[in-house]
Formats: C-alpha cells, sequence, structure tokens
C-alpha cells in the first residue's frame, strides 16, 4: 500500500495591505524621532541664549559694581567735586574699565541716555563712549545712598555737610509706560565718604597745657 506524500506548506509572502501597515508605522516612528531631536535642539539653542544672556548681564553687572565700588572723594577745593542728578555722574575712580593695569586714579562719566526704543547706559572715559548696558522698552534712573540709607535723587558734594561721595549707588530699571519695576543694580563705595574738619588735637592747642 502507497504512502501518502507530506504535505507541502504553502509559504505566502506579506499582503499589500500589511505592506502599508508597515510602512505607516515606519513612518510614524520616524516622525517622532526627528520631531523629538529637533525639539531638543531647540531647547538646547534656547538654555545657549539664556545661558549666554545671563553671563553677559552678570559680566556687565560685575563692571558697574567694580566702577561704583572705586569711586574716590575729592577735597573741597578739588576743580572737579563728585555731583550726580537721576541721569548720571562724574567721578574719580581707582579701578576704571581698562585692560591694562592703572597707575593713578581716572575721571569716567556714567549716564542714563533714554529714547523712544528704551534705556542705555553710557560708560565714557577720555571722550571714548562704551554701552555698558541696554534696557528695551524700558526707563532707568540713579539714585544715591546716604550714610543714614536716605535715597537720594541728586548729590552735590559742596551742599553735603559730612560726606563728599554718596555710601551707595543705584539703578532702577522700570517698564517705560506704567513704572513697573523691572530690576535694580546695587553698589556700595568702598572708600571713606567722611568730610573731617583739620583741627588740631587739644592737647596741642594754645593755652591748652598753660597754668
Amino acid at each position: 500500500m502507497m504512502q501518502p506524500l507530506p504535505s507541502r506548506r504553502i509559504v505566502q509572502g506579506f499582503t499589500l495591505i500589511e505592506v502599508m501597515v508597515a510602512l505607516a508605522i515606519t513612518a510614524l516612528v520616524m516622525t517622532l524621532l526627528m520631531s523629538a531631536t529637533f525639539y531638543m535642539l531647540q531647547i538646547r539653542s534656547k538654555l545657549g541664549e539664556e545661558v549666554q544672556q545671563g553671563e553677559q548681564v552678570a559680566r556687565r553687572e560685575a563692571w558697574f559694581r567694580q566702577i561704583i565700588g572705586s569711586i574716590q572723594p575729592l577735597e573741597d577745593e578739588a576743580p572737579d567735586p563728585f555731583e550726580a542728578d537721576a541721569s548720571g555722574f562724574r567721578a574719580l575712580v581707582s579701578r576704571p574699565l581698562r585692560a591694562q593695569a592703572l597707575v593713578a586714579p581716572e575721571q569716567i562719566e556714567l549716564r542714563i541716555v533714554a529714547d523712544d526704543q528704551g534705556a542705555t547706559l553710557v560708560y565714557k572715559v577720555d571722550k571714548v563712549e562704551t554701552v555698558l548696558a541696554n534696557w528695551p522698552r524700558a526707563a532707568a534712573r540713579f539714585a544715591y545712598l546716604n550714610r543714614a540709607g536716605k535715597i537720594e535723587t541728586s548729590w552735590n558734594t559742596l551742599l553735603q555737610p559730612t560726606e563728599r561721595i554718596p555710601r551707595a549707588i543705584q539703578i532702577e530699571i522700570t517698564s517705560k509706560d506704567g513704572g513697573r519695576p523691572l530690576d535694580y543694580w546695587f553698589a556700595r563705595i568702598d572708600a571713606d565718604p567722611w568730610r573731617y574738619k583739620k583741627t588740631l588735637p587739644p592737647f596741642l592747642l594754645p593755652g591748652a597745657g598753660g597754668s
């Protein structure tokens, strides 16, 4: 009796629908991967810009503190005493913004220039102007703190009874339209501000040791 031949398994390929579904899934996965990559690149770019802007702001604030901290008081007889108002001031500083070492104090000027675009802080020395900071769509003004902590909008050395220079200087940055506070720069002056009276000690005064 003849044995029946084993049945052959019919191998079938993918149908057209299956191929189309596989291609659609592959395209969807590739689209998601490309979108995620593009999103990550955008985040990286924005973070890089924010870090760079933060470094620039920190550097400019450090320059501001360097200038203010090194302001030197002048004698009453000096031809150019410290005078200031809300727009800025001229002062003698021991640490101006220079790449090389300085052997003597230097006269500098800090001014806030306002226009329709906003406010700009300009550093001037030897008739050379440098933009130190810029605040678009904002207003800025200087203020000066005396030894009692009182804020003055202007400063005239000759009218101050005891202090030649302020104890600290600040810049207030507000919105241009409503005056909403936006930023605040503050720096303390390290030099001794007092105006001392040149009088002899009591034991050296005439008649102090007489009978």
